[in-house]
């Protein structure tokens, strides 16, 4: 299943302070044609995902990405 239409696309990282930062950077890039998707931080906890998927789907319904990079290593040392 592909959940980005588009062959290549520009995936932001929305690793901003606020939920205040994420409006403004989702509101001002939504109509991006090269915008694929945005990848929302997975440092936030369950509550706060939420509160950032509601944010984000009020300026787009491009899809969203959960990105636990921030949580650590993808090795073990």
């Amino acid at each position: 299943m592909q959940i980005i239409k588009a062959k290549r696309s520009i995936i932001p990282s929305c690793d901003v302070s606020d939920l205040k930062m994420l409006s403004k950077l989702v509101s001002e890039t939504a109509d991006v044609g090269g915008i694929g998707a945005y990848k929302i931080p997975g440092t936030a906890g369950e509550e706060g995902w939420k509160k950032w998927v509601e944010t984000a789907r009020k300026y787009t319904k491009k899809p969203l990405i959960f990105d636990p990079q921030k949580f650590g290593n993808d090795v073990p040392d």
